[in-house]
This record gives structure tokens, sequence and C-alpha cells, in this order.
């Protein structure tokens, strides 16, 4: 259970970012119709880093692909609060995987810029 949750997890991330990419915009839709309940899901990971580093990880890549994919995704995401979060989470010094900071602060940056 848990492998298969970071392997799909990192899946997502990819796909995502490759529709980005290839300039498949067409497709990305699809995946982002249900932003709101990805978002959400992908926050939930995210703040589980303490007991599931790698699966927070993963997130926090389909997070920032999300967000670099879709404006409605940052909006989506600023709505549900995701910039407080990991704001948040670097405060408190809650994370400490080095490439899910990273992440998270790529993502802060995106997110930082919406209105």
């Amino acid at each position: 259970g848990h492998a298969l949750r970071e392997h799909a997890l990192a899946v997502l991330a990819n796909s995502i970012g490759q529709l980005s990419r290839s300039g498949s915009k067409d497709e990305l839709p699809v995946v982002l119709s249900e932003s709101n309940e990805l978002l959400s899901v992908l926050a939930d990971d995210i703040t589980n880093v303490q007991k599931k580093p790698n699966d927070a990880y993963e997130a926090s890549r389909c997070l920032n692909k999300l967000l670099e994919a879709s404006d409605a995704a940052k909006l989506d995401a600023k709505a549900q609060g995701v910039l407080t979060l990991i704001t948040a989470m670097q405060r408190s010094g809650g994370c400490r995987h080095a490439k899910m900071e990273r992440e998270l602060n790529a993502a802060a940056e995106s997110l930082s810029h919406v209105v």
C-alpha cells in the first residue's frame, strides 16, 4: 500500500510535467478537472511528512507540477490555503527533507504571485 502510493504520486507528477512540457495542454483539463480534490489529498500527504516522508515529497512534486501547468490550479490552491500550509511548515521547520523543501519553496513562489 505505502510503496504503491509513493509510486502513484511519482507517476502523476511525471505525467503532469510531461503533458505540460510537450504542449499537450488539451489533455491537462482531464487531470485538472478534479484539482480541488487532488489538492486536498496532496496537502494531506505533505503535512504527513514526519510519518511518510517519501509520500510527502512525491505529493510536493505533484503540487508543483500542477501549479506549473495550470492557472486554475493556482487559484484553487490559493483558495484552499495551500500557501498558508506551506508557509507554516517552513516556519515550524516541519520539513527536513531537502528535495521536498525545494519543491515547497517553488510552490510557494508560484502561489505568492496569485491574486
